[in-house]
């Protein structure tokens, strides 16, 4: 009964969010007068099995790798404050209801099928629904042996009951017979053990088990193997089977039907045809970009234009020795313990917005950031970036105040910042240094090299504490905005804007930052972080990414090898999407068939979006 108010509570949402047999609209629709389609994937039975993420990992903590990741608890209902799939979770142990994020829904109950899964229940105790049993002893002794013979896999080997522990579990079991039943009638959640029955085969000692074999690696070092190795061979040998089955254990099998409804957001028009065996069993990954003009070193070197390449890898090579970012030395003088990173080359062509033309190959060398190990090669990782709406704030301030501004490069931003601990990298691969051995030789690493974990974080700083030596103060809003006077200074990495009433101001600015850091002055703001920037005749600036929204459409097939729009391709219009129709399924359209990558469009019309096109940000959310 305690739990009633929370059935009544959900049988209504359900019963106003569900449409009616002789509607088309669900209650809420006509109330808000609005079309909000139900999405059956958030309601879940109510009582079922729910499984929440432990705290430690929701705060990003670490906890040991044996320990369960899990706690169970009831579903009652969506949070009444939250989105829906947000659940208020009964914790089964304090009797509190709390709204959890990190859930997984049992609603078959599959996971209560094994009784020697039935958690604890003793949250009717706490909140006084139930007194608390302390004169029957019966369950708790009942537990406590299941617990000694299964053991749940914590030990070596299987714990052996003596004839002691028999005849008491003969007397348990004979005072559970003799118990009346009514003791647990109305109380579903407190389940009483079931008797175990002790054999004779079960209280025989242990079979014989097999001493691991020895292994040697080929140098003649004996390989020992670790403790949980030999537990789980002795255990296997033995025929220890555990009672006990952890929810992480589950088939995620068992859950495919749940995972094809959750894909839709309209399961009523769940094509019953589709099969299991059509969805792949693993998870696709796919490439990180699909730009064709972002390469890896040996796809860029297979390029028509790989002289160009080859060229900007040997240019890449000789800035960063003459501005000594390394040092090279033998890899017997690595102190003990530190670990010798690989180099990566990534590769890539930069084109003018505007005419599409290959105006740079850029070759940068990275530190294979990859192979880094937390608190030994970095720690924190956080950079600040400037975000567009800040950038738009101060152009519509340019605009109206008649300000100037000017772009700015710095030139090989990261290695500008020393490197904050000890770091050695391989010689990179592609490159010939006379008189050098990859097997012998490595680079000690002096500056802050591209690919670290930490090489923004390490950049951001330095460049703050330069700037704030020459006299700028940081913005309290905005990490990348700073103020020296009259002068205003955004920064996103290594591209930076700089706004002053006077041209004097922009020029005194860029010399001061020269005394500090390697900077390339590159004239009126046209091209910034993708963006093409124009200014009007009016003052007024215009924003544009034509090459993007031609990557979407190219990545879409909407247009011809020409640039231009095929015969059957949507017509553009003036109004992306209403605002007042939501964006469903199409049962009666074709299945999807890969053909382009989903989540790269999706990308790039989130970045459109948020830079210069806020009137589709509705369509692209949908």
């Amino acid at each position: 009964t305690c739990l009633w108010p929370y059935a009544i509570r959900y049988a209504n949402d359900v019963h106003n969010s569900t449409t009616r047999v002789d509607k088309s609209e669900s209650p809420i629709e006509l109330f808000s007068s609005s079309k909000i389609r139900p999405k059956l994937r958030h309601f879940h039975p109510i009582a079922c099995p729910v499984y929440v993420l432990m705290n430690k990992l929701q705060a990003g903590q670490s906890i040991p790798k044996w320990e369960s990741r899990s706690r169970i608890g009831l579903y009652l209902g969506p949070s009444p404050r939250h989105a829906r799939s947000v659940g208020l979770i009964l914790n089964l142990a304090t009797g509190l209801v709390s709204p959890q994020y990190h859930l997984r829904h049992d609603n078959y109950f599959e996971t209560m099928m094994d009784k020697a899964n039935l958690p604890d229940v003793l949250w009717l105790e706490k909140a006084h629904f139930k007194e608390r049993q302390s004169l029957d002893p019966i369950p708790v002794a009942v537990k406590r042996l299941a617990h000694k013979i299964s053991t749940k896999v914590q030990s070596v080997f299987p714990v052996i009951p003596t004839a002691a522990s028999i005849s008491e579990t003969q007397q348990i079991q004979q005072q559970q017979q003799d118990a009346p039943m009514q003791e647990n009638e109305g109380d579903p959640f407190r389940p009483v053990a079931p008797p175990i029955a002790i054999t004779p085969a079960a209280a025989a000692a242990p079979p014989p088990v097999d001493p691991p074999p020895i292994v040697t690696t080929r140098s003649g070092r004996t390989v020992k193997p670790t403790e949980r190795s030999l537990e789980s061979q002795q255990q296997r040998q033995a025929g220890i089977v555990a009672y006990r089955v952890e929810f992480e254990a589950i088939d995620p099998l068992l859950y495919r039907e749940e995972d094809l409804l959750s894909a839709l957001d309209d399961p009523i028009a769940f094509n019953a045809s589709i099969s299991y065996d059509s969805i792949p069993a693993d998870p696709v990954a796919f490439k990180a970009t699909n730009d064709p003009d972002t390469l890896y070193m040996h796809e860029a070197l297979k390029q028509p234009d790989a002289e160009e390449f080859k060229k900007a890898m040997v240019k890449e090579v000789q800035d960063h020795t003459a501005k000594n970012h390394w040092k090279v030395i033998e890899r017997k003088d690595v102190p003990a313990g530190e670990t010798v990173l690989p180099a990566v080359w990534a590769m890539k062509r930069k084109r003018r917005i505007a005419t599409r033309e290959v105006y740079k190959w850029k070759s940068r060398l990275n530190l294979g950031g990859h192979k880094m190990i937390y608190g030994k090669h970095y720690d924190q990782t956080y950079a600040p970036a400037l975000s567009w709406s800040t950038i738009r704030l101060f152009l519509i301030m340019v605009i109206i105040n008649g300000w100037k501004s000017r772009q700015i490069d710095f030139v090989l931003a990261y290695p500008q910042a020393p490197v904050p601990r000890p770091t050695f990298m391989e010689l990179p691969s592609g490159i010939n240094f006379p008189g050098l051995d990859k097997r012998k030789h490595c680079l000690e690493i002096l500056k802050n090299v591209y690919g670290g974990k930490d090489a923004g974080r390490t950049w951001y700083l330095f460049l703050k504490d330069g700037l704030e030596q020459l006299g700028f103060q940081q913005s309290l809003q905005d990490d990348c905005v700073f103020y020296r006077g009259k002068t205003i200074f955004l920064v996103y990495t290594n591209d930076a804007i700089i706004i002053d009433p006077e041209e004097s101001g922009i020029d005194k600015c860029i010399k001061d930052l020269q005394t500090t850091f390697t900077v390339e002055d590159e004239g009126t703001i046209e091209d910034y972080l993708g963006v093409q920037i124009t200014r009007l005749e009016d003052g007024s600036f215009k924003l544009s990414q034509p090459q993007l929204i031609d990557s979407v459409l190219r990545d879409l097939s909407l247009l011809e090898a020409n640039g231009q729009p095929k015969s059957n391709a949507p017509k553009s219009m003036q109004t992306p999407a209403l605002l007042t129709k939501l964006i469903g399924p199409d049962p009666s359209g074709a299945p999807f068939d890969y053909n382009w990558h989903y989540r790269s469009v999706i990308g790039k019309l989130n970045f459109l979006e948020k830079s210069t096109r806020a009137d589709i940000s509705y369509p692209t959310h949908q």
